[in-house]
């Protein structure tokens, strides 16, 4: 009983007779404790072995909640309106889990931010520890677990600075596993097999134009999108003549401004082959590239016409320019349109890996 009263009419601590409605602990220094009272906030040093009315301008009110928000405590009043308290030099966040998902060899990886060093975090996934990491920079990174991923997964982490832990909060994800890695990948796409690739935005389908069906957006695709098309059989990266990623296509998509390159605000639309070892971090195999790649898909592009088998173009890709040899790989196609104009769009077809 923090508050020192337990079956005695008057408090051991000096905690006051009144409603308590909400305890803050601080994370950084757990033998401080706020408690929201209905005449204000009530102060522990010493972790609940005595207590003392806050000295602040805070009006004695009543103290309904209280919520740490980055280097803020946010406090809630009844009818005094909602007050902040800074602490720039002492709150330590919580790691936050981004982004979570298999990698190309179905174990979990998790994309997390990272406030701080932490001397350590833990991961936990469906409330068991699945690893360790030591010395975790600040900034963006990626935790690449053993642990063998279901199609949902609890993920928790726990960060440690000295003796301090902090808690992310626990994240329920769900997972698509990948199908078994493969030493060579090869389809014509007349026929999938849907249960081949992750589609978001692409489609097996038969222009009218086409004798054969590809792997293609809507003609005119949907603006202001990002369309995906993932290889659920990661490729084993070998060697000699398996080394070679081929495949055709046609982009009909919206051409940047005269003299542009990828990467710039005015290269408007544009499609990528990438990769990834960890399933969350994708690597370019190719610079993007739009309707300017080739003459004919500009051309098509400005009469606002329609593409032709006799308009694909084929790519070759080395692999080991990018991975080592006995590497895992996941492979997909992606395609970004912008707010403003569509046209034809992507298609897909004959992929040899």
């Amino acid at each position: 009983d923090l508050s020192g009263y337990g079956a005695a009419a008057q408090s051991a601590n000096g905690f006051p007779d009144v409603a308590t409605y909400s305890l803050f602990v601080f994370p950084w220094d757990t033998d401080r404790l706020w408690a929201g009272t209905e005449i204000g906030i009530v102060e522990s040093l010493d972790g609940g072995e005595s207590w003392a009315l806050l000295d602040s301008n805070l009006p004695a009110t009543a103290i309904w909640q209280m919520q740490l928000v980055d280097d803020q405590l946010v406090i809630a009043t009844h009818g005094r309106g909602i007050w902040t308290v800074g602490f720039p030099d002492e709150v330590m966040v919580a790691p936050t889990v981004i982004e979570a998902g298999p990698s190309a060899l179905n174990h979990l990886s998790i994309k997390v931010a990272i406030a701080e060093d932490y001397d350590s975090v833990e991961v936990y996934a469906d409330d068991q520890l699945a690893a360790v990491f030591e010395e975790v920079p600040q900034g963006y990174v990626t935790l690449e677990t053993q642990q063998a991923v279901t199609n949902q997964m609890r993920i928790q982490l726990k960060g440690y600075v000295g003796e301090t832990m902090l808690e992310s909060q626990s994240t329920v994800s769900p997972m698509t596993p990948y199908l078994d890695v493969v030493n060579a990948y090869g389809s014509d796409l007349d026929h999938g097999p849907e249960d081949d690739y992750l589609l978001t935005g692409f489609s097996f389908r038969q222009p009218v134009e086409f004798d054969n069906p590809g792997l293609a957006t809507w003609f005119p695709y949907n603006d202001d999108s990002t369309f995906t098309a993932t290889l659920r059989k990661p490729l084993r990266v070998g060697a000699g003549a398996h080394t070679e990623m081929r495949y055709e296509d046609i982009a009909v998509i919206e051409p940047g401004e005269p003299g542009t390159v990828y990467g710039e605000p005015t290269f408007y639309e544009y499609v990528l082959v990438e990769a990834s070892k960890n399933g969350l971090d994708w690597l370019p195999l190719v610079e993007g590239y739009d309707a300017r790649y080739d003459p004919v898909w500009l051309d098509i592009w400005n009469r606002q016409d329609v593409a032709y088998p006799a308009d694909f173009r084929e790519h070759t890709i080395d692999l080991l320019d990018f991975f080592e040899e006995g590497d895992a790989s996941v492979v997909r196609f992606r395609f970004y349109s912008d707010a403003n104009y569509t046209g034809m769009g992507y298609i897909v077809d004959n992929i040899l890996i």
